[in-house]
């Protein structure tokens, strides 16, 4: 018998403004729109619980406390070894950080796009720097899939 496909989202930015909502929204939604497979969200550590409050089936989600911190080198090399580790078939990446080598398909959306129209900004030359240091591509040019909101 096969095993059930199982996602990989990564929902520590669940509680940070608009983007919070936006993954909220989705990891509330995927069970309904994908009934046999099953999920792992990596959370801020103590975050699962606070998640689960939002309407979540918690016998379809396990919740993964991720201490890496965000867009910083320990999250490119941790991010790929919990895909690994969970045998993940996708991993979604709702807040446009993909860590590079991982071991499945990965969608990424861009729920923002102000770094890209205007790369000057503070928040888009930090990213930048710190993928550049480590020689890392942005987000997207590694996915199977982009996915852009529209407002």
């Amino acid at each position: 018998m096969e095993r059930p496909a199982h996602v990989l989202v990564d929902a520590r930015k669940a509680f940070d403004g608009g983007i919070g909502r936006h993954v909220r929204e989705i990891v509330r939604r995927l069970p309904e729109h994908l009934p046999s497979w099953t999920f792992s969200l990596l959370v801020e550590p103590g975050q699962g619980e606070r998640l689960a409050a939002h309407g979540l089936d918690t016998d379809r989600f396990r919740f993964i406390d991720e201490s890496s911190g965000k867009y910083g080198l320990a999250e490119m090399v941790s991010l790929g070894g919990v895909a690994r580790r969970l045998r993940a078939d996708l991993f979604h990446a709702p807040h446009y950080v993909l860590p590079p080598g991982l071991p499945c398909p990965a969608l990424v959306t861009i729920h923002d796009v102000i770094h890209l129209k205007r790369p000057a900004t503070p928040f888009a030359s930090t990213v930048r720097a710190r993928g550049d240091a480590f020689g890392l591509p942005p987000g997207p040019h590694g996915a199977h899939r982009v996915r852009g909101e529209r407002s």
